[in-house]
């Protein structure tokens, strides 16, 4: 959890394939962070990973933020189907997730 927490000036990150889980509040407080990449092994999301993020907020810049998943099939939250195939869909997707429930790779 938290392993990013506090990096202020990162702006955008490429995770490593094979990364299987971003913990909860992976990204909070990356306060300039605009741009990942998700890679194909990435099954599940925790809950708040992007809080206190640019990601975390919808603001007048939305439109900058970019969320790669590249593999957007699959993905539930909360039960239910969510298209991430489209960059700044799969953004405000993350902008909209809550400590109380997760992104899953079904």
């Amino acid at each position: 959890e938290n392993a990013f927490h506090g990096c202020y000036k990162l702006k955008s990150i490429n995770l490593e394939e094979g990364l299987e889980t971003i913990e909860n509040g992976a990204f909070s407080g990356t306060e300039m962070l605009a741009e990942i990449t998700i890679p194909k092994s990435t099954v599940k999301i925790g809950g708040n990973a992007f809080g206190y993020s640019i990601i975390g907020y919808d603001h007048y810049y939305s439109s900058l933020i970019k969320a790669h998943f590249l593999d957007p099939d699959g993905w539930t939250y909360n039960s239910k189907t969510v298209d991430l195939s489209d960059y700044s869909s799969a953004a405000k997707q993350l902008r909209a997730g809550s400590s109380d429930y997760y992104f899953i790779k079904k």
